[in-house]
């Protein structure tokens, strides 16, 4: 309840702007909906190092890299694909 009423006060106070335009936020995000949909989505990688994969896989796999020598972390959570043109 009371993280509620600080979302209410910060969202009034503070209203969300996109960290990369200026605009104004999307859904309570620091990003706006052109800014969102244009990010990539890293929707099929390898579940170990969030290694793009060129083709869809039907199963979670790991890339070659992590086959050869396994880093030293077990999982990767990569929404968004940075290899691309997303650097500001």
């Amino acid at each position: 309840m009371v993280n509620n009423w600080l979302k209410i006060i910060q969202r009034n106070l503070i209203p969300p702007r996109c960290v990369l335009c200026g605009d104004t936020g999307f859904a309570d995000l620091d990003l706006c909906a052109g800014c969102l949909g244009d990010l990539p989505r890293n929707l099929c990688c390898c579940y170990r190092c969030g290694e793009p994969f060129a083709s869809e896989l039907a199963l979670p796999s790991l890339c070659g890299r992590c086959l050869k020598r396994s880093p030293q972390f077990d999982e990767t959570y990569a929404p968004i694909c940075t290899v691309t043109r997303c650097r500001i």
